[in-house]
Parts: C-alpha cells; sequence; structure tokens
C-alpha cells in the first residue's frame, strides 16, 4: 500500500505533467493527467484537489469548453472552501 505522502507526490507528479502538457499544446493528453491527479487527490482527501481543478478548467478553457471550464473552477472552490 502506498503512504499519504507518496500519494500525495504522486498526485502532484500528475498535476506538473498535465501542467507541461498543456504548455505543448497537448490538451488530451492534459486532461487525462489532471484527471489523474484529481483521483490520486480525492484517494488522499486532499484539499489540493483544487490544482487538478484548476488545470481542468484552464484546459477546457484553451478548448473553448467554457460550461466545463466553469464547472471545474467551482468544483476548485468549493474544495478551498471546505478546508
Amino acid at each position: 500500500m502506498i503512504d499519504r505522502e507518496a500519494m500525495f507526490e504522486r498526485m502532484k507528479d500528475f498535476y506538473f505533467l498535465g501542467d507541461a502538457e498543456r504548455a505543448l499544446g497537448n490538451p488530451d493528453a492534459a486532461l487525462a493527467s489532471f484527471r489523474a491527479s484529481e483521483e490520486w487527490a480525492r484517494a488522499n482527501r486532499t484539499p489540493e484537489i483544487h490544482l487538478a481543478y484548476s488545470g481542468l478548467a484552464q484546459t477546457y478553457t484553451d478548448l473553448g469548453d467554457y460550461d466545463k471550464a466553469i464547472e471545474n473552477y467551482k468544483k476548485g472552490l468549493a474544495a478551498l472552501d471546505s478546508i
């Protein structure tokens, strides 16, 4: 079993990978990485899940899917409000 700290690091790794993919213009790969980051953050029950939602929202904004962008920004804000 992976310990909590390792799970947190895995979440950050997927987030940074998504950020790099987004910067390189690879939105599908970015979305996959941000979703993986969200899954690890959810499993770890960490408030840093807002980072994954922010990455998803930024990528959806890049794609012009503003409804999904807003949905993910709201999820991120809700995660921060729950702290």
